[in-house]
């Protein structure tokens, strides 16, 4: 085991849906960066909030599609400030169905008291 290298990390896990959500690191020509990734549907997790001020999970292009704003987006530098990502916004961030079906509950609650 000494020589193994650590390429994911289990940050949640969501037993209802069987889904979890990791940090993984993520190769390419940019080199090794970490992700927060949706295990299931491989979408990432962004740094910037929505309109709400949630972060959301989207849906991550092929790799000849990833610009260099994705990449800041989208990707850490070390696990260690990914992790301190999540754990610093974590109630923030949108990451069962569960979370998002109460997240799309409120939103439409807010709309309809707006419209009476």
């Amino acid at each position: 085991m000494k020589n193994l290298k650590v390429t994911e990390y289990e940050l949640a896990w969501d037993q209802p849906s069987l889904r979890a959500v990791s940090l993984q690191l993520r190769r390419g020509h940019y080199g090794e960066r970490w992700a927060i990734v949706q295990d299931d549907t491989g979408s990432c997790l962004g740094k910037t909030p929505n309109e709400y001020g949630y972060f959301t999970f989207d849906y991550e292009p092929l790799p000849s599609s990833r610009d260099d704003d994705y990449f800041r987006e989208y990707r850490f530098d070390t696990a260690e400030s990914a992790y301190r990502f999540w754990q610093e916004n974590r109630e923030w961030i949108l990451a069962t169905p569960a979370e998002q079906m109460a997240f799309v509950k409120e939103v439409q609650r807010t709309e309809d008291w707006l419209h009476k």
